[in-house]
């Protein structure tokens, strides 16, 4: 007989129901349209749920004969299934996946793709057999009168906003922007409840923003914190941020030597491992101030961190691309933006193969290349690594919600003209514009242009030199980028760092290349470290 089994390893998770041999489970929050999505059975009814609800979830309906799961838009909780001659399985947890397949080989692609990228596209993971739901989809099995298993797999949702030239005052005008960005916060704040909201503030504009709407909005909980090198700028501006908008502050420091000592403990390794979901590089900047706040009791154990990752990263790159692209134009700027965090002779046909089958994929529902890169930058880099970042709050028990990848947010964007989503300007403006008083008018504004200004001509009047290519920018690379405002070269040692720099990884790559190299060590701690919890 056909089996269906499912596994869900977290404690979050809520069985909501268990009647007429149908069991629900949710983890997350879902709201406007919850009711529906446990009461659809037909394909047409769960996309017309799903295409309603929002939140941050993931959801498994199994019944007698079939089951149905659904991750939200941006994929902030994961699901793996593994699906056989001898039944499917279906898990938050791929290494139970591994285990109970016996994968024990890394394929060639996605191991070279995991260091050149920081995840693995696509539905793939690290071993073959063992996939991975994207952000907006769902899965549906069922069995045939023969009790042969039918699989499928669909999007109810996609982030590829449509091309509109021309801007439309009635749709994309800073009031309007505005009512959503109210709608979002409210939403958290409710959520929240009145708990410690702890945000993440840097210099950037994310961040602020949702710090300025918290107060406007009049929630009063609040911590603001921020880290890196002592003395580093967007500490500095950070604090004045917090300050101009009256809420309490928090600095933890970064230096080499903390992170040499975080870097080589079991309890990172066992973070590094459980949080990459065996597809993706675990983030790590925020995982040690976290680490510290806890220790030294400066948050609240029912916090809520709200990070400000959301929709307009997706646009971060777009001036350079345009209309006229063709899938090989597409194919090499990801390649150069997205596929460089490890030498480029890490880079295979293979691997270059599946990037063109998965454009392939997406300009079937779009002809537009800025749309194309849009939704590449949505369904990869951002829900696989940037969203994944929350999972260092759920390694030491926290919360999490985040208001600018809410549903409504990521919706303003999917209709905004090209003109806006090319240019951050607008946005910029925005957040200077809804600050509303003349102190929050004076806040200090992002400085990391004027840093990566200084490093891009540099870079630029090399390339234009052809003077000692290769080398020299590898080294500029290292000496603007390697030792920075995070301290980052002590995770993995400063002679390493600079060597590997100079080789052509970057931070990330590094962390894959050793994850892959050791990752029987990484998964021994992470099976030690989840044994002292259970």
């Amino acid at each position: 007989m056909t089996q269906i089994q499912v596994r869900l390893q977290s404690k979050s998770w809520k069985k909501l129901s268990e009647a007429n041999d149908i069991t629900w489970c949710e983890r997350g929050t879902l709201t406007d349209g919850a009711a529906a999505l446990k009461s659809a059975e037909t394909p047409v009814e769960y996309v017309n749920a799903l295409s309603q609800v929002n939140g941050f979830f993931a959801v498994v309906k199994k019944g007698r004969n079939g089951l149905f799961a659904a991750v939200d838009h941006i994929r902030s909780i994961p699901l793996y299934y593994v699906e056989s001659k001898n039944g499917f399985l279906i898990s938050d947890d791929a290494e139970w996946l591994r285990e109970e397949i016996n994968a024990n080989e890394i394929t060639r692609v996605a191991r070279d793709e995991f260091q050149l990228a920081g995840y693995v596209s696509g539905h793939d993971t690290l071993y073959d057999g063992i996939r991975q739901l994207q952000a907006g989809e769902y899965i549906q099995v069922s069995q045939d009168e023969n009790q042969r298993l039918e699989i499928e797999v669909a999007r109810y949702f996609r982030f590829l906003p449509s091309g509109v030239e021309n801007t439309d005052e009635t749709t994309c005008e800073k009031n309007r922007l505005d009512n959503v960005v109210d709608e979002c916060v409210n939403r958290l704040i409710e959520y929240a409840a009145g708990r410690q909201i702890v945000v993440p503030l840097s210099g950037g504009y994310d961040s602020r923003l949702i710090l300025i709407k918290l107060k406007q909005l009049g929630y009063k909980n609040i911590l603001a914190f921020t880290y890196g090198r002592p003395g580093n700028k967007d500490s500095k501006y950070s604090k004045e941020i917090a300050g101009a908008l009256g809420v309490a502050w928090v600095y933890v420091p970064y230096t080499a030597a903390a992170w040499r000592s975080a870097g080589s403990s079991s309890e990172f390794r066992w973070y590094q491992y459980t949080a990459s979901g065996l597809n993706s590089v675990a983030h790590v900047q925020d995982w040690l101030a976290v680490r510290e706040l806890k220790n030294k009791s400066v948050i609240k154990k029912d916090c809520v961190f709200v990070p400000g990752h959301g929709a307009m990263a997706v646009f971060s790159h777009l001036k350079d691309v345009s209309e006229e692209f063709d899938r090989e134009d597409i194919a090499e700027w990801l390649l150069k933006k997205k596929y460089n965090f490890a030498p480029p002779d890490v880079m295979s046909q293979e691997l270059h193969n599946k990037i063109i089958t998965n454009i392939d994929g997406i300009l079937s529902y779009t002809a537009s290349p800025i749309s194309v890169i849009t939704c590449w930058e949505w369904q990869e880099r951002q829900a696989k690594y940037l969203v994944n970042s929350v999972r260092a709050y759920e390694f030491f028990e926290f919360d999490w919600w985040m208001p600018l990848w809410d549903r409504s947010f990521v919706e303003f964007w999917n209709k905004a003209p090209i003109e806006i989503r090319k240019n951050k300007d607008w946005y910029i403006n925005y957040v200077i514009w809804v600050s509303g008083t003349e102190a929050e008018r004076e806040i200090p504004k992002d400085n990391a242009k004027d840093v990566k200004k200084i490093r891009m001509s540099v870079y630029r009047w090399m390339l234009k030199e052809n003077i000692f290519q290769g080398l020299v920018i590898n080294m500029l690379r290292s000496v603007f980028r390697g030792r920075g405002q995070l301290s980052f070269e002590g995770i993995v040692g400063a002679r390493r760092f600079s060597a590997l720099t100079q080789r052509g990884y970057r931070l990330i790559g590094m962390l894959a290349l050793d994850f892959i190299k050791d990752i029987d060590l990484y998964r021994d701690e992470a099976v030690k470290g989840s044994r002292r919890c259970a």
